[in-house]
């Protein structure tokens, strides 16, 4: 199941790179314009800016699409790491007015930080989140700290609040704001790293941002009137030392299953999905079987026995019953009149040909990419 992940995986970066410009665009437009947005400690965010020219703005990840809309078309940049995801969020970024600098610790590093003293020179704002794209949430990144040493330039802690909201079940508990929410948009006491500081002085600078802008979802939270939205306790950092992280591609979670939950779990399936179709065998000889019911329990079924097997294997269930459904209904379609015929010659064609292809991208493509 690995390859078929990946794969799935590069599909819905292409299409969200493809899409996150225009339809990203319009639907977090839409949104973003019914919320109640108050903003506190702007004065903050103003000092830095003139004591720099310019200044870098950390916020944590699972905030991104709060900050998008309201920070929209004031000409500033981000820092995105040179992921697939980050090209898709290269694409929402600037159809919102952002500048972006593609850049980590391992590709494009020196590039970026060469683009960061020059938009830093011309006063630019720059985003960074210390936590993304890996984690664990409200971890600092040291790098950022080693910026501001590099550039001179203050970090200004940004926090963000909101009285309801969606959250995804991510590391980062990633917040969408639902319709007519109130939003709180918190800058932080600005934090100084001076080019001659230590890596001690350094330490206790990302200590203190990490800090601060907690201070300030705190602030948020509590003028909103509500409990903060966090799933846990933040946790400590872990002192990573690259600047910029980026994503582990082909990172897949663990699965911490024994080996006879395993076991109970296929075999609940397989009998699950075997008993349900006994059950649509035996109501379509009695005749009292619809045709929509018959079609639907069948997938149900299908589906069921599916899930039974392991790993790879659900894929190769699934590349084979599409293979012997279209052979079954192109061999069917022998007998029928010509209309029939033709449905049938259609429908049976077009699951040959997708179970083939499935076949092809998880079994035969995806081990030679992978070699």
């Amino acid at each position: 199941m690995g390859a078929v992940k990946r794969w799935r995986k590069r599909w819905v970066r292409s299409f969200g790179k493809g899409t996150a410009g225009w339809l990203g665009r319009a639907a977090l437009s839409l949104l973003s314009k019914t919320w109640r947005v108050e903003v506190l400690g702007e004065e903050n965010l103003n000092a830095s800016v003139k004591a720099g020219p310019g200044c870098f703005l950390s916020m944590w990840h699972g905030r991104m699409i709060v900050a998008i809309p309201t920070h929209a078309r004031r000409g500033w940049h981000v820092l995105v790491s040179p992921s697939g995801d980050g090209d898709v969020s290269e694409k929402l970024l600037e159809a919102n007015g952002y500048f972006v600098i593609r850049g980590s610790s391992s590709r494009g590093g020196a590039r970026a930080l060469r683009a960061m003293l020059r938009v830093l020179d011309d006063g630019a704002v720059l985003f960074i989140t210390p936590d993304g794209p890996r984690g664990p949430m409200h971890t600092m990144n040291p790098g950022l700290a080693f910026m501001a040493r590099a550039t001179g330039r203050e970090i200004v802690p940004l926090g963000f609040a909101c009285d309801r909201a969606w959250h995804a079940d991510s590391w980062d508990h990633f917040t969408i704001p639902k319709p007519f929410a109130r939003v709180c948009v918190v800058y932080g006491e600005p934090v100084p790293v001076s080019r001659e500081a230590e890596d001690t002085e350094q330490e206790e600078a990302t200590e203190l941002v990490r800090e601060r802008t907690l201070e300030a979802e705190r602030a948020g939270f509590g003028h909103l009137g509500c409990e903060v939205d966090w799933p846990t306790p933040p946790a400590p950092n872990p002192g990573r030392r690259e600047w910029a992280a980026e994503t582990k591609e082909n990172e897949q979670p663990r699965d911490e299953r024994t080996t006879g939950e395993k076991i109970a779990r296929g075999a609940t399936f397989f009998l699950s999905g075997a008993a349900l179709f006994a059950w649509l065998y035996a109501f379509d000889q009695a005749g009292d079987l619809p045709p929509w019911g018959k079609t639907i329990g069948t997938l149900l079924a299908g589906g069921l026995l599916w899930k039974a097997f392991p790993e790879k294997a659900e894929a190769g269930f699934f590349s084979l019953v599409m293979i012997l459904g279209g052979t079954f209904l192109l061999v069917d379609a022998t007998g029928q009149d010509s209309s029939a015929r033709l449905e049938k010659i259609a429908m049976g064609t077009a699951l040959l040909l997708l179970g083939l292809l499935y076949f092809w991208v998880v079994f035969i493509k995806a081990p030679k990419d992978e070699g």
